[in-house]
């Protein structure tokens, strides 16, 4: 649900982590006039306040664009978050600093100055971001838990397709990378960020490497890939769904996933849809 991924977001340990050194900084600095008007302490508790009512909209704002604009890249998605986030939050942070300082204040600035420097700094705050995944991808592929989109998983005994003899024709290596608990029939591969969402039947978990090198440790195994952001593996499709002039493939464990116009005539030519 919504929610659940919402809270779920604003607990991480990233999240926190970044408001904290944040509104440390901030405190340091004491921007929008508020160095020199009172002692350190006194300025790190109310930046502290200022940043952790930044954090709910700025999560808020980034749940929804990942959900409903996961098609996009990163940047497209984070210049659009940024700017969700400035127009919901620099009226409530004008509003702040003219309690806290008073409009007559030297240092005040105008509304549209607040805009601005809110936007760069979110701005700023998604380019550390994506420089903290190139660095993390450089290392190599790690396991994030998948943020659960409604759709229980299939358990072991509900598994696409006839069981396999894993002697004679073993998982592919991607399966490998997961947790021993989640390792089954690859169902889909999905981008979100700098992982990649491998779904299987058991449930789904997040490496940190690139599709491109997530379907190439398929090994074999049938599947296409429908979308730029999406890989299936044959055997999940359950049923296509054609709705407003889209075309969603409907998969075993209950998701439906989109198809890009670009991918259509493959896929009907493979006998898809």
């Amino acid at each position: 649900m919504m929610l659940n991924d919402w809270l779920s977001r604003l607990l991480d340990r990233r999240v926190l982590g970044a408001g904290i050194v944040v509104s440390a900084m901030t405190g340091l600095v004491g921007p929008f006039g508020t160095y020199g008007e009172e002692a350190l302490p006194e300025r790190v508790v109310f930046w502290t306040l200022v940043i952790g009512l930044s954090l709910p909209v700025a999560v808020a704002c980034r749940a929804v664009v990942d959900r409903h604009l996961a098609r996009l890249g990163f940047w497209s998605r984070a210049l659009i978050v940024c700017t969700a986030f400035t127009l919901a939050y620099a009226p409530l942070l004008q509003a702040i600093l003219l309690l806290r300082i008073g409009p007559d204040h030297q240092l005040a600035l105008g509304f549209a100055e607040i805009c601005l420097v809110v936007f760069a700094i979110a701005l700023l705050v998604n380019l550390l971001d994506w420089m903290v995944g190139l660095g993390m991808a450089a290392r190599g592929p790690m396991v994030q838990p998948v943020p659960s989109a409604g759709a229980p998983p299939l358990g072991p005994s509900a598994a696409p397709g006839p069981a396999r003899d894993t002697a004679a024709s073993p998982r592919p290596r991607l399966v490998a990378r997961l947790p021993p608990d989640l390792r089954d029939e690859v169902l889909s591969v999905s981008v979100r960020d700098h992982y990649v969402d491998v779904h299987t039947a058991r449930g789904a978990a997040g490496l940190l490497m690139r599709l491109s090198d997530a379907i190439g440790e398929l090994d074999g195994v049938e599947g296409a890939q429908i979308h730029r952001s999406h890989w299936v593996a044959k055997a999940a499709v359950s049923g296509v769904e054609r709705t407003g002039g889209r075309v969603l493939l409907r998969l075993v464990d209950g998701r439906r996933l989109p198809v890009s116009r670009g991918r259509l005539p493959d896929l009907a030519d493979r006998g898809w849809l």
